[in-house]
């Protein structure tokens, strides 16, 4: 059977005694992970999630694919997003957006991803004498989704 194009490009090494390459896949941890909103690095992130999903009109017909999530921030003495809400009281006033996480494993390797035209729909938050963070949570709509895809490693030669 055919090797798929995309695993192709995945990189390859040699395993000590073995003169053939085998496939090296690397992962990240969520500690690895850095988020940036607009290229402005945003520490106060504690989760995000997306959806993409397309519905069939007579399971024949498909509809516009839609990509949703939501974003979790760990509250502070201010509202996660400030930085961006110049001129805007509220965070669905917010212009769209890009998204861009960045993995680094203690191995050097890199990936990333990125959510382009981010539309927050809406914003929700708690507080308790039983919680010992205050969170916030953000739900949004995008146009665009780029998959992980590895940027570099150590020994990458172009």
């Amino acid at each position: 059977m055919p090797e798929p194009e995309s695993s192709k490009t995945k990189k390859t090494a040699c395993v000590l005694g073995s003169r053939s390459p085998v496939k090296v896949y690397t992962s990240y941890s969520g500690c690895d992970i850095i988020c940036e909103i607009n290229g402005c690095r945003v520490g106060e992130v504690q989760g995000i999630s997306w959806h993409i999903s397309r519905k069939r009109l007579f399971n024949l017909i498909p509809l516009p694919r839609k990509i949703t999530g939501s974003m979790t921030f760990v509250l502070f003495d201010r509202h996660a997003l400030s930085q961006f809400m110049d001129k805007v009281n509220y965070v669905d006033e917010i212009p769209k957006f890009k998204v861009v996480l960045t993995g680094v494993n203690e191995y050097g390797n890199i990936s990333t991803m990125s959510i382009s035209g981010c539309k927050i729909t809406s914003e929700g938050s708690s507080i308790s004498v039983d919680d010992i963070i205050n969170e916030m949570a953000l739900e949004f709509e995008a146009d665009e989704i780029e998959a992980w895809h590895s940027v570099g490693y150590p020994g990458k030669t172009e």
